[in-house]
């Protein structure tokens, strides 16, 4: 008959081998976060669409060596302004660029009448620069969105 629980093992586990253990997966956790997530971009920071803006396209982002990305979109509305669209575009060469249309890419617009979104959506980089392009409809000086667009690379 055994006796688990009772008596401890010589060498057996305590409470600072297990703090030593939680240390070192959590350094293993944070290398492969290091490893994993290294571009951060915001291209489109803040930006109100109004009387004065009803297009933006974001500055070029090199996305060379990364294989996915992850587009955080924080938009707020005032007023009734129609509809606003974001377009993902990427390029070989970074001369031409192409709207990226697979999934809910293929038409990333949002209507007045939803208010405002928080949301976070992926998908794959399929080509070294990529940019944003905004495009709003129905908005003038009381009739307003605000957009921040932030990007992640994942290796």
């Amino acid at each position: 008959m055994t006796d688990f629980g009772v008596r401890g093992a010589a060498g057996g586990a305590t409470e600072g081998k297990q703090d030593t253990q939680i240390t070192a997966e959590e350094a293993i956790q944070a290398a492969v976060e290091a490893l994993t997530l290294d571009a951060k971009n915001t291209p489109v920071d803040n930006q109100v669409f109004n009387d004065a803006l009803s297009e933006y396209t974001s500055a070029a982002i090199n996305s060379t060596g990364y294989r996915k990305f992850l587009l955080r979109i924080i938009l707020t509305v005032t007023g009734t302004p129609t509809s606003i669209k974001i377009n993902v575009q990427f390029s070989q060469g970074g001369v031409t660029f192409e709207n990226y249309i697979r999934g809910p890419f293929g038409s990333l617009m949002y209507e007045a009448s939803a208010g405002a979104k928080s949301e976070c959506i992926d998908g794959p980089i399929v080509g070294d620069r990529m940019k944003i392009n905004v495009v709003a409809v129905g908005t003038d000086a009381g009739n307003t969105f605000t957009l921040t667009c932030k990007l992640h690379g994942f290796r």
